[in-house]
């Protein structure tokens, strides 16, 4: 396939084939009325928006903010709650780990044997609840990571300068 000549400067390149010889704007109207919709239209300049409250300006969204509505104390305590449950999970976890470690490494016999009891519990129930304990622990740092975007998310959060 030859290439074409290079253009000189100021010269427009030659339309498309399919284009027919219209200008952009004419084969966008073709296109736009051939699947039944109005020509384009000149755009109009924007005008800015009225303030809250004056006729004709735009509602607040339905619901206002969720997070003004709860108390101080309440959310204080819902959020310490959820870091002591991070928290918490995340310690069993770890302990639940370097159990089920212990007693693999006993069971090879690259550590002396566990006592009975202690080998009994982490077989009986550390190791079956140790897959639920990390989706404890991930509910958890869900939650916690839920609850915060939504608090800084409020109205409250948001720095604002006031008006003199």
């Amino acid at each position: 396939m030859p290439t074409p000549p290079p253009l000189s400067p100021g010269v427009p390149p030659p339309p498309a084939p399919e284009s027919g010889g219209l200008s952009d704007s004419a084969r966008q109207d073709a296109i736009l009325s051939k699947f039944g919709l109005s020509p384009s239209a000149p755009a109009s300049p924007l005008s800015p928006l009225p303030p809250p409250g004056a006729p004709g300006a735009p509602a607040p969204p339905p619901g206002g903010d969720v997070m003004s509505r709860i108390p101080p104390g309440l959310l204080i305590a819902v959020s310490n709650f959820l870091k002591a449950g991070v928290f918490a999970s995340t310690g069993a976890f770890v302990v639940a780990g370097l159990l089920i470690t212990v007693e693999a490494g006993a069971a090879a016999g690259v550590i002396p044997p566990l006592p009975p009891p202690l080998k009994e519990a982490v077989v009986g129930v550390v190791q079956p609840n140790f897959t639920p304990g990390l989706l404890v622990l991930l509910g958890f740092s869900v939650a916690l990571g839920t609850f915060s975007i939504a608090q800084m998310g409020s109205d409250g959060a948001v720095y604002k300068e006031p008006k003199e």
